[in-house]
Parts: C-alpha cells; sequence; structure tokens
C-alpha cells in the first residue's frame, strides 16, 4: 500500500475514532438521562439481600426497567452505590429512566409482605387477622376505622359503589385475595388496596351499567345477598342454585330464613341454629323478617357475587348442608326434614 493511500486510512480511522469519542457522551446521557424504558406511572422493583450490582442488573434488564446491564453498573459505579445495596422493595414514578432507577437506591428499601383474606370473612376476623400480621394494634382500632370509611377513602371511590348507603361499614367491599403491602402500611392503606381490589373485579367483570340495571339490585343488595350465599354454599355450582332460591323468596316477600345472617349477630358457627338464636330482635335476622339485612355479613367471593347476577334457575324450596359438607335441596318441608334429620346432626 502507498504512502499516501495509507495516511488515507489512517485519516479515515482517526476521523471514525474522533466521531465516536464524541459521540459516546451523548449516547451515554440519553440512555441514562432521556431514554424512557417502560411508559408505566410507577415501577416497583426489589431488591434482594446479598444482591450485587451484577445480579440487580441483569434482573432489572429482565424485567425491561433497564435497557443496558454495562451501563447501569457503570452509573452504580461512579455513584458508589455497587457495594452498598439497600435490600427492599423500591418505587420509581414516571418518567422510568435509568438515573431515576438508580437514585432510587439511594433511599433505604421498603419491606413488604404477602397477606391474604379469605372468602368468606366477616370485618371482625378481618380485623383479627390484620393484629396478627402486625398490621393494626388491636381489633377494636381495625373495626373502628372500618365502620367509619367515607372520610378516609380516597376521593372518587366511595363513588364507584354505586348506592352505598352512607352509613355503611367496608363489609362485604373488600376482595378477598392474596395482596402485598408494606410492612409499615396505614388501615388506609390496607383497606384502599382491598377496597379497590374489590371495585375493579366488579369492573372486570362488566357490572357496570347492564348487569346491575338487569339484576333491579344496586351494588350494596347484590354483596349483601352474595356475602349471604358465601356463608351457605361451598361451590360455584351451589352458590347459583342457592342464589335462584333466595331471589324467589325475596321476589315473594318471604324471609330468607338464612342461620349464616343468625350467626353474624352471634358470632357462632352452628350449621343449624337454635329457635332461641333465631328469636334475637336484630334486622339481620332474616327468620324474624323477610327482605335483606342491612349490609353485607361477610366480604364474598366473586363467584358468590357471579351466583346473584346469573342464578342457576330451578324448582327448589329449601337446601341445606350437611355434616359432610355436601348440599342437599328439596322442593316440600317434609323432604327438607327428612334431610336434616339424615345428614345433620
Amino acid at each position: 500500500m502507498s504512502n499516501k493511500m495509507s495516511n488515507k486510512v489512517y485519516k479515515i480511522i482517526g476521523l471514525i475514532a474522533v466521531i465516536f469519542v464524541i459521540l459516546i457522551p451523548f449516547f451515554l446521557i440519553y440512555e441514562i438521562y432521556v431514554h424512557q424504558s417502560r411508559t408505566d406511572d410507577q415501577i416497583t422493583f426489589e431488591v434482594d439481600q446479598g444482591d450485587t450490582a451484577y445480579k440487580l442488573a441483569e434482573k432489572l434488564k429482565n424485567q425491561k426497567i433497564i435497557n443496558s446491564t454495562f451501563i447501569f453498573k457503570l452509573l452504580l459505579v461512579l455513584d458508589g452505590r455497587d457495594k452498598n445495596l439497600h435490600a427492599g422493595l423500591f418505587f420509581v414514578n414516571y418518567p422510568i429512566t435509568m438515573i431515576r432507577v438508580a437514585r432510587a437506591l439511594a433511599q433505604p428499601g421498603m419491606f413488604d409482605q404477602t397477606i391474604t383474606i379469605i372468602p368468606g370473612w366477616n370485618l371482625r376476623q378481618v380485623a383479627n387477622y390484620l393484629v396478627k400480621e402486625g398490621l393494626a394494634t388491636s381489633t377494636d382500632s381495625v373495626l373502628e376505622f372500618a365502620n367509619n370509611p367515607l372520610s378516609h377513602w380516597p376521593g372518587g371511590l366511595a363513588n364507584d359503589f354505586e348506592a352505598r348507603p352512607d352509613k355503611a361499614s367496608l363489609e362485604g367491599y373488600l376482595a378477598p385475595n392474596t395482596y402485598r403491602v408494606y410492612k409499615d402500611a396505614s388501615l388506609n392503606d390496607v383497606f384502599v388496596k382491598l377496597a379497590v381490589a374489590r371495585n375493579d373485579e366488579l369492573n372486570q367483570y362488566n357490572l357496570y351499567p347492564e348487569k346491575l340495571q338487569k339484576s333491579g339490585m344496586t351494588v350494596h343488595q347484590i354483596l349483601t345477598l352474595a356475602s349471604i350465599i358465601e356463608k351457605e354454599a361451598n361451590t360455584p355450582e351451589d352458590m347459583a342454585i342457592v342464589a335462584d332460591i333466595f331471589l324467589r323468596r325475596l321476589n315473594e316477600g318471604m324471609a330468607l330464613q338464612s342461620c349464616a345472617t343468625v350467626n353474624y349477630i352471634t358470632g357462632k358457627n352452628d350449621p343449624g341454629v337454635s329457635s332461641k338464636d333465631k328469636q334475637i330482635d336484630s334486622p339481620y335476622n332474616t327468620y324474624k323478617y323477610p327482605g335483606l339485612p342491612p349490609g353485607p355479613i361477610c366480604n364474598p367471593s366473586l363467584d358468590a357475587i357471579k351466583a346473584v347476577l346469573n342464578p342457576t334457575k330451578n324448582n327448589y324450596v329449601y337446601f341445606m348442608a350437611g355434616d359432610d359438607g355436601v348440599m342437599r335441596y328439596a322442593r316440600t318441608l317434609d323432604e327438607h326434614n327428612q334431610n336434616v334429620a339424615k345428614y345433620l346432626k
């Protein structure tokens, strides 16, 4: 190769090198400060105890929170955080850029825990559970909060539940499920999470407005009947059959005669309540007063809510769950009494 040609090649290589050196800072600035890996309003990520900068970068890349593990690790090294990563949960608000993710690590991480609300739990059971999980100091403090909810709910949430009586508690308005909450979460944080989840599942089931209008009931009435069905039946199939029986009783002005509502008053769990308890003077006593009680008696599952809105038509008049948990149905009182004598001891 001639000297002239060699000089030309060297000049081209030199020019490319200069351009490359000039562009690198711009590329880094873009990747670190401008490029948004996600468009979420907020993202959450977790740093486990003992995570290295390398391991964390790989996790964040897999979660599509960052675009480059190399640049992110370099950023942590330059900030001096590569050797001192705090364990816990971290959140980043929009815009989700690499620098905002890295800066989130400057603060101590928050720690969370898993809680599970069981379908059919009433507020007292939820309160006892939250105390056990260390999220409340006493059962009474939880019940006081839950029985006076309007002032605690965030703007607009209370309005999401149409026709909810002003003095109604949160009974029935909490969606049973498994949740992750911060260990230092307030009662407001916990209850809002559970209530929002309830409203979300009703929206996802397309309750508003067609199914609600077709039912001829308010959300409060639907949740009330669903809560009774939750306590009376164990399977989605039985719930749908029992729902039809109860709806016919309501339409005919009959008493629902649900043992579950009496147990709600007494705090017992009797499959067949006593004659004495059936005489308790309470609007929740559906043996004494026809129609629905004032509100839900527990927090029902979505299956129970679906049963109210889509009951299985049948000709049964009575039902009972035996000691074996199997539901028995009857068309006459004699059949029902025979079932009680045979399957309930």
